[in-house]
């Protein structure tokens, strides 16, 4: 039940959603109604449809602001760039909405889903920028209809952007086996930088993807010489979920000592920074050591190169990187007019 209170000179409805009180504008004015009877038969309407949502007669109905901002709520542990960019959607598709005369989230249809992508595609926004705006109206009633009990908004039939294919691919590069061996280098002498020498150490070796070295405890490195890795990227299932890499022979020697008597299910760097953090120091690290900067991906290009330079076969390096498809593996092989040399002289 809710209760009728003036503020500012405006009739409020005040009710508890989750033990929390929410204040709610009717939006009639006090000088107009001074005994609020048009607000009390709000309020009656009001209570009525909160008693039939309640009972499951009815789904509540949901204006768009209240329900944008309860799903930018629930999102309590993602990074402050995707919150700010999600609400930046989240008033873009408001004001086009409104725009259209659609008040509540049941008001949306395919037909408002398509004249968005018109619109944005005639503004020069990018697929990939339309496809994020998409994902912020389908995550928030996705998020709604965990709530409605009665009818949940069907968002099968919306229009879809299925892929975003980038116009001049980026190549970004592998290290050279060199490159690796000054950057390790000079983080081990780099004091206030030198809990980054074992990240940079696993990565190279290992040709992890950063979020799948951040996965890894201390029982995934196995005592059969093999680091079990897991990834939920290009996994399709529980059967390709898991890969096994065999440990290098320099992290054997160096970072699988430190792990002896730490608990089996401690994360190995349990306080390590984010992507953006390493992605800094190396880039410092490129620039005082005159090497190219191909970014923290790189160190997984080098994994991979010199798999192939070493002769390992495709498919092999395919298993270890973890690629569903060996045209992807192929894509980050990157090398040398030097390397070309020397085979056609094997055959036969």
């Amino acid at each position: 039940m809710s209760c009728l209170f003036q503020n500012k000179g405006v009739w409020y409805l005040v009710y508890v959603i989750n033990g929390k009180r929410v204040w709610k504008s009717t939006k009639i004015k006090v000088a107009n109604d001074p005994i609020g009877k048009i607000a009390k038969q709000v309020q009656r309407d009001f209570d009525s449809a909160e008693a039939k949502s309640v009972a499951g007669i009815i789904d509540k109905r949901i204006s768009l602001p209240d329900a944008f901002r309860a799903w930018l709520n629930s999102k309590v542990t993602v990074g402050e760039t995707w919150a700010k960019q999600s609400k930046v959607s989240a008033k873009a598709w408001e004001k086009f909405l409104d725009d259209r005369n659609v008040k509540w989230i049941d008001e949306i249809d395919a037909s408002h889903i398509q004249e968005w992508i018109v619109t944005r595609k005639k503004d020069g926004m990018s697929l990939k920028t339309i496809k994020t705006d998409l994902g912020v109206i389908k995550g928030m009633i996705k998020h709604i209809n965990r709530s409605r009990k009665v009818s949940p908004i069907n968002t099968a039939d919306w229009p879809s952007i299925s892929r975003t294919p980038t116009a001049t691919p980026e190549r970004i590069g592998a290290y050279t086996a060199q490159e690796v061996n000054e950057l390790l280098e000079h983080l081990q002498k780099w004091k206030r930088r030198q809990h980054w020498y074992f990240p940079v150490l696993v990565l190279a070796y290992t040709g992890c993807r950063f979020g799948e070295m951040l996965k890894l405890r201390v029982s995934d490195f196995l005592d059969k010489g093999l680091i079990r890795v897991e990834s939920h990227k290009t996994a399709t299932g529980t059967h390709d979920q898991i890969r096994h890499v065999e440990i290098h022979p320099r992290i054997k020697e160096e970072f699988v000592p430190t792990l002896k008597y730490r608990r089996s299910s401690e994360p190995i760097f349990p306080e390590i920074g984010k992507h953006n953090d390493l992605d800094r120091v190396i880039l410092r690290a490129c620039t005082k050591l005159n090497i190219q900067y191909r970014r923290v991906h790189g160190l997984r290009h080098f994994f991979i190169t010199e798999l192939i330079r070493n002769g390992a076969p495709l498919p092999v390096v395919q298993r270890l990187a973890g690629h569903n498809d060996i045209r992807t593996t192929m894509r980050y092989c990157d090398l040398l007019d030097g390397d070309h040399g020397g085979w056609v002289g094997r055959i036969g």
